[in-house]
């Protein structure tokens, strides 16, 4: 993806640099469900996380991950949460609904990780 920025910017190179640093990309950790973080968007070939500069423009690159893991556990038990609500109901769930329990799943999930 690419954003364009509407305005100017008035950090040099180093302040954007240190700014950027205090969110670098870190793994998920056992009970995260994502992560995103800046990483240095020439890859392996610079350690800086704004090192492609190209006068006026700055390239950044963000990098997002999730745990499989709580990925995996919330898709199983909302299917299976959502097999027993239509088999009690007697009726497919709508879209609403399903988003509904997908949303409880996640956050009984989370509060069972804490």
């Amino acid at each position: 993806m690419v954003y364009r920025l509407s305005r100017d910017i008035t950090l040099r190179a180093e302040e954007m640099e240190k700014q950027l640093a205090s969110m670098t990309f870190t793994p998920c950790g056992s009970q995260d469900m994502a992560k995103m973080g800046w990483v240095p968007p020439m890859g392996s070939h610079s350690d800086a996380l704004n090192a492609h500069r190209q006068w006026p423009n700055y390239y950044l690159r963000a990098q997002r991950r999730e745990n499989p893991a709580i990925a995996s556990d919330q898709n199983r038990l909302w299917r299976r949460k959502s097999r027993n609500w239509e088999a009690d109901q007697g009726r497919k769930l709508k879209k609403t609904e399903k988003d509904s329990l997908k949303d409880e799943v996640l956050h009984s999930l989370a509060a069972a990780r804490v």
